[in-house]
Order: structure tokens, then C-alpha cells, then sequence
């Protein structure tokens, strides 16, 4: 039986992926056999935005939601207070409505794909965001979905994450208001599509539910 440590590497790159330890009763699979959800956007760095994000098991936009808006297409450029910034996003079209997502940041190695859907939730115009597979993931992982609220005007896009502290603080109080599992600390969304898309037009309007802008200029 492999150690928690050995288990531990599974997850190699810990600013994409954390862990779920599902619960066996005696005699079911050992509890080292734990399943991974691999999220979209790295918790430690943050693609779009600093800080922790929040995880979701299923999409906040159904596929039957999404719309396809061509002014989406292209390459961003992150800016910072003075204007400019070094990392980059592109977005192609994926199918008759869907996108596909490169983030690009030269201080990382690594590019990261993702697959998008555009969305309305409310009066919100949304991004449900999730990793595209990777060879080296084996069955055990499963992708998370993130959601975004932007803004699209000219050459200039803003998103906003659904803000984790505040999710983490409400559900904390209210733990009955949206199914979810705490996984060694972190708040997972456990809750369908249907019951997560009633939750945000609930609290849309809240000013802490969705995090500080984030500027991007196309190219």
C-alpha cells in the first residue's frame, strides 16, 4: 500500500490539483485510494486573479445556456495599475457556442488550456471555466468548474471571480445554503447547475459575492 506521502504525489502540480478523501466502510477500497479534482485555474498563482477560487463538481451553466459572442475571440493582455502586464489569454472557438482557453504567463512554464461556455445568469454575463484533460492525468481525476462574471466593451475585458472568502464566510454561517463538502479545509461545491445558478441570482447583487476587477486589452 502506497504511503500518504507516495499518494501525495499524485497530485504533482499542487497549484492545479487538491485532493478528495472519500469515506469506505470497512472492507470497501482502502483509504488510500482517494480520487483528485484537478481545478481550472491555480489556486496558489490564480490565472485570472490572485487568491483561492472557488470549485465547483458540476457547471454553473448548463450547455443548453451557452451562446457563442465572436468580440470574445483573440488574445488579452493583463494590466496592472500602470497599464501593462505580461500574461495573456486567447480564446478560439470551440463548436457552435463553446471557446477554448490558452493562459499564458512567462514567469510560468507551463500553458494551460481550458474549456469555456458564455453564459447569462441573471443579469450576468458569466464564464463557467474547467481544465482540458492532460495525458499525464490518470482516472482518478475529474475537472472542477470555476465561474467568472465579465464585462466585454471595445478592446477592453473585465472578469470577476466569484469571491472564495466570501463564499467560504456565508456557507460557514449558513451551511444549508448550498450543498457543498469541506475537503481538508476548502469549500467544494457539491450542488447541480439548476441550485447553483438559484444561488447566484440570489446573491449577485451583493457587493463582496464577486472579486475586484481584473483588466484585459486585446492585442
Amino acid at each position: 500500500m502506497p504511503s500518504d506521502e507516495t499518494e501525495r504525489d499524485i497530485v504533482r502540480d499542487a497549484s492545479l490539483a487538491f485532493t478528495v478523501w472519500p469515506s469506505y466502510s470497512e472492507g470497501d477500497m482502502p483509504r488510500w485510494k482517494r480520487a483528485a479534482i484537478w481545478t481550472g485555474l491555480a489556486c496558489a498563482a490564480g490565472l485570472l486573479l490572485s487568491g483561492c477560487f472557488v470549485r465547483s463538481l458540476h457547471p454553473f451553466l448548463a450547455i443548453s445556456d451557452a451562446v457563442f459572442d465572436p468580440a470574445l475571440v483573440g488574445t488579452w493582455q493583463s494590466q496592472d495599475e500602470n497599464g501593462k502586464g505580461k500574461a495573456s489569454i486567447t480564446f478560439t472557438r470551440a463548436g457552435e457556442t463553446g471557446y477554448e482557453l490558452e493562459y499564458r504567463d512567462p514567469e510560468v512554464a507551463k500553458v494551460s488550456r481550458y474549456k469555456v461556455n458564455l453564459g447569462v445568469i441573471g443579469k450576468n454575463r458569466c464564464l463557467d471555466i474547467a481544465p482540458l484533460p492532460e495525458k499525464d492525468l490518470d482516472d482518478h481525476y475529474v475537472a472542477a468548474h470555476s465561474l467568472w462574471r465579465l464585462a466585454l466593451k471595445g478592446d477592453t475585458l473585465t472578469l470577476e471571480q466569484l469571491d472564495y472568502d466570501w463564499l467560504k464566510a456565508l456557507l460557514t454561517a449558513q451551511p444549508g445554503e448550498l450543498d457543498h463538502e469541506v475537503v481538508e479545509g476548502d469549500i467544494v461545491l457539491t450542488a447541480s447547475t439548476e441550485d447553483l445558478q438559484r444561488f447566484i441570482l440570489r446573491h449577485a447583487d451583493d457587493p463582496k459575492a464577486f472579486s475586484a476587477r481584473t483588466p484585459w486589452k486585446k492585442k
